[in-house]
């Protein structure tokens, strides 16, 4: 799942152990901003 890059959101990713991973996303208006990919074991298939 992705979700917004705020400081809230990697403090309760880190409190549940999930793992965290910033990405460059393009919105609607084409801006660039970063979003987080939050699961577990993101980098199993690295």
């Amino acid at each position: 799942m992705t979700y917004d890059d705020a400081e809230g959101v990697r403090n309760l990713s880190s409190e549940f152990g999930f793992d965290i991973q910033q990405v460059a996303m393009q919105n609607s208006h084409l801006w660039t901003v970063n979003e987080l990919v939050i699961g577990r074991n993101l980098n199993r298939n690295k």
